[in-house]
């Protein structure tokens, strides 16, 4: 009888150690997978033209990878708005016929029209840059990913 308790109990932790064994293997599955769709989804962003592309696609991953994505796809795409913001501003037709002759007649000898659009566009081109400028600094970067980081335990928390 005794032989036979102990056997039961032998068994009983084998199989309590393969289910552990088969989660743990399970999980490291399941996390290497979703950092290979990562690495791809990334990679595909790489493709993209930051002057010309946005970077809000669909969020393919799940879990931490899924909130590591987002603040990447959102990071991009807040840079990619700005940096293309300040394009718009350079090519602008209006600005580079600021001093032409249609515009002095138009707008001469005051320039009241010219002077405040001319205030205008440097305000929201110095804005633009200064938030790309900030942008590339690493501790917004790291605050960024923080943020997102936070805000994704929070709505864990309220799920709860």
């Amino acid at each position: 009888m005794k032989k036979h308790k102990i056997l039961v109990v032998i068994g009983i932790v084998v199989a309590i150690i393969a289910v552990i064994v088969g989660l743990v293997g399970y999980f490291l599955v399941k996390d290497v997978k979703e950092e290979q769709v990562l690495r791809k989804e990334i990679s595909s962003l790489n493709k993209l033209d930051i002057t010309k592309d946005r970077y809000n696609t669909d969020i393919v991953t799940t879990g931490d990878y899924a909130v590591v994505e987002s603040t990447i796809k959102d990071y991009l795409d807040d840079y990619a708005t700005n940096l293309q913001g300040v394009l718009d501003i350079l090519n602008d037709e209006k600005l580079s016929n600021v001093l032409s002759a249609d515009n002095y007649k138009n707008d001469g000898p005051e320039f009241g029209q010219t002077k405040e659009y001319l205030e205008n566009t440097k305000k929201d081109f110095n804005e633009k840059l200064t938030k790309l400028t900030n942008m590339t600094d690493k501790n917004t970067i790291i605050d960024a990913i923080n943020l997102k980081n936070l805000i994704h335990i929070m709505l864990i928390c309220i799920k709860s």
